[in-house]
């Protein structure tokens, strides 16, 4: 790839940037459509640990202050009580606020839709508002932003002791709910339950993402790998900044429970059926066996032991999982596998920051050929259509489709967490080079 192509990517991210940052929450959801002046913790959080592991030189400012606006917003919605609703608990990170400033055509189709009514709240005034914690690892990224986020102010300015002071005690609350609230079982694993309008608790936020080739759903409750990927980098980050701020017995409880998860990781999830990891064990603990790109998550984590990583990328590399365009949600030999429409929202089409943290966590094993070749696919599906959220690709690894929802097109452009990956990963390969 050349190095015009990466400037050019670059530099229309950048130009993106003051559509995806609000003034008032950080970083929205989207630059456009119905998910504006939204704060997603999830979304903002992989942005800011996705655009804060590079050195941004003249950016970081700019970052540092999304960053920090998103971190803020963070702490306003924390969760400081259990309700069985919303699934708000003591430490957890909201996962969904909308505000009267967000858009109200949306809300109000949630309103009158059974699923969703309880969550949405009708104003005096007539708008309506929404707050939920329906994300089992925002909590553990919200812990990895403010420690990437913590490397660069120290980084950028000499010193992060005041950002410490602000935003460790969050993140040790979240480490503290990880590892005693969803930790059910005790075994230095986070547990899932099925709950609320959404089946998946992690970011495939779907009711068909995780069917077995047979079209049946998993019983819950699940263990995902993508959620203990997560909270896995979670506890790495924990126990770093417990350490430096003198809590020794929180961060040696944290090496402890990284450590065993790592081993649990791989060994618990993988398939010697499909030489491969599976994406969950379900409530009976069983492995659903489907190929899915589920294991970017612990690649990009470092959370794989050399060996698995390597046959993990050799398998993300096969055509059924990559196209000319990037890495596919779902194998395309699945039975499972659309190529349009709402049951395709995970079942088989690309989402370009999986792309670009694929390439990320194969950077970190050092397979730099394979990343340089995920960048290379990935930036040319960019430069077709834009920083939206997923693309459709058909079963020929080449022509682009347009996502729907109800007849309608409903991928959002600009996405804000492919902005921040597009720039995060442009810096990468900049900074490599």
């Amino acid at each position: 790839m050349s190095p015009e192509v990466v400037l050019c990517a670059r530099q229309k991210a950048i130009e993106e940037l003051p559509l995806v940052v609000n003034e008032t929450i950080g970083i929205e959801g989207s630059g456009s459509g119905r998910f504006q002046r939204v704060h997603f913790g999830r979304d903002a959080f992989e942005s800011i640990i996705e655009v804060n592991e590079e050195n941004q030189g003249d950016l970081t400012t700019r970052i540092l202050d999304a960053s920090f606006k998103s971190l803020e917003t963070a702490l306003i919605h924390e969760g400081s009580q259990f309700d069985p609703i919303t699934r708000e608990r003591p430490g957890r990170k909201a996962h969904e606020v909308h505000t009267s400033a967000s858009p109200q055509d949306r809300l109000a189709q949630l309103f009158n839709d059974p699923k969703w009514r309880p969550l949405v709240v009708r104003n005096p005034d007539g708008t309506y508002r929404m707050k939920n914690y329906l994300s089992d690892d925002a909590t553990s990224k919200h812990v990895i932003a403010v420690g990437v986020t913590e490397r660069t102010v120290r980084n950028y300015w000499g010193n992060s002791s005041y950002f410490m002071e602000r935003h460790w005690p969050a993140a040790k609350r979240g480490v503290l709910h990880d590892n005693a609230i969803a930790d059910k079982h005790r075994r230095s694993l986070i547990i899932s339950e099925a709950y609320g309008p959404l089946l998946n608790r992690n970011w495939k936020d779907s009711d068909s993402a995780y069917k077995n080739e047979e079209g049946d759903v998993p019983p819950p409750p699940y263990i995902y790998l993508t959620v203990n990927a997560t909270y896995y980098w979670a506890l790495l980050e924990a126990a770093r900044m417990a350490q430096m701020s003198g809590e020794v017995n929180l961060a040696k409880e944290c090496m402890e429970r990284a450590s065993e998860l790592k081993h649990l990781i791989n060994t618990l999830f993988w398939s010697p059926k499909l030489e491969y990891f599976v994406p969950l064990i379900d409530g009976e603990d069983r492995q659903d066996e489907i190929v899915t790109d589920d294991p970017i998550d612990a690649l990009w984590a470092e959370a794989l032991e050399p060996k698995i990583a390597k046959a993990v990328i050799s398998r993300l590399s096969q055509p059924d999982m990559l196209n000319v365009y990037g890495i596919r949600t779902r194998s395309s030999d699945s039975k499972m596998f659309a190529e349009n429409g709402a049951e395709a929202y995970h079942n088989g089409p690309n989402w370009p920051r999986r792309t670009k943290q694929a390439a990320k966590g194969a950077e970190k094993y050092g397979y730099f050929a394979f990343a340089r070749d995920l960048d290379e696919r990935v930036f040319t599906l960019e430069s077709i259509v834009g920083r939206k959220e997923l693309v459709p690709i058909a079963k020929d690894g080449f022509t682009i489709l347009t996502y729907e929802e109800d007849g309608e097109p409903a991928a959002n452009d600009p996405q804000s967490w492919e902005v921040f990956g597009t720039i995060g990963r442009t810096a990468a390969i900049i900074n490599r080079r």
